[in-house]
């Protein structure tokens, strides 16, 4: 769990939403959180002043953005969805933001439990990897995170629509790129150019790529919202998250023992 991502504020709860705002019925819930009639998980816009527990949030702005599980992403082994950006954990009550995950925990259990069952070593599952799947660290090779864990760009054909298109054209989306001290860009930019301008130190750390996109996934038909990526972009290393979750694993299994 990392400090909350802010972002513009969309939505604001009103209406049929109100009825359903967090009251005494949830006592941990931050004010501007409302249930999502779909997947029943909290989303809104929470008000740092509302919300002083969290020291993570303190002097980061007015605001940040809540969103529910209807806008993460599949579990790669799985499906099922996880999330990618500032949520609510209502068992524990702690707002949270999960950060370049891509593998819900409970298959990342499951997989080492599977593996080491069977007497399989770490090298043996790498290289279960390097030769079963080519097509998937194709996919890898080309997918692309923000210092956040969001997808900017992916080339995998399962996530069609996630992140930026590779090449801009008349057809695409305007993106609007923010460089510290800079003038404010506003063009058909695809990843193409953004990688570009990453290369050539045009685009510095901590610089934010926006686009708006059309999201259909809540009750009351599509709306308008601004995803925000911010700098710098790297691709993940599976065989690396291999290494990291079998020592993980491997330690609570010992201490278990």
């Amino acid at each position: 769990m990392t400090k909350p991502d802010h972002g513009q504020p969309q939505n604001q709860p009103s209406g049929e939403d109100a009825a359903l705002r967090c009251n005494s019925a949830s006592m941990t819930a931050p004010r501007g959180l409302v249930r999502c009639q779909v997947c029943h998980e909290y989303r809104g816009v929470v008000l740092n002043r509302d919300y002083e527990p969290l020291p993570a949030t303190q002097g980061l702005g007015d605001y940040f953005i809540v969103l529910c599980i209807c806008e993460g992403i599949p579990c790669s082994v799985c499906g099922r969805r996880i999330h990618i950006h500032n949520y609510w954990d209502e068992a524990s009550g702690i707002l949270a933001h999960a950060s370049d995950q891509r593998t819900c925990i409970k298959c990342c259990e499951e997989e080492y439990v599977r593996v080491t069952g069977g007497d399989l070593t770490l090298e043996e599952l790498l290289t279960i990897y390097r030769v079963q799947f080519p097509v998937m660290q194709a996919y890898e090779r080309d997918t692309w995170y923000d210092i956040e864990g969001r997808i900017i760009f992916t080339a995998s054909k399962g996530l069609v629509g996630v992140g930026l298109p590779r090449k801009g054209s008349r057809t695409t989306p305007y993106v609007t790129v923010k460089v510290p001290g800079a003038k404010l860009k506003h063009e058909r930019l695809g990843w193409d150019d953004i990688r570009n301008m990453q290369e050539d130190g045009s685009l510095p750390d901590g610089s934010v790529v926006e686009i708006d996109v059309v999201d259909d996934t809540q009750p009351g038909g599509s709306r308008v919202v601004t995803r925000k990526y911010v700098a710098p972009f790297a691709t993940a290393n599976r065989e690396e998250d291999y290494r990291i979750a079998w020592e993980f694993f491997g330690a609570q299994a010992e201490e278990g023992k």
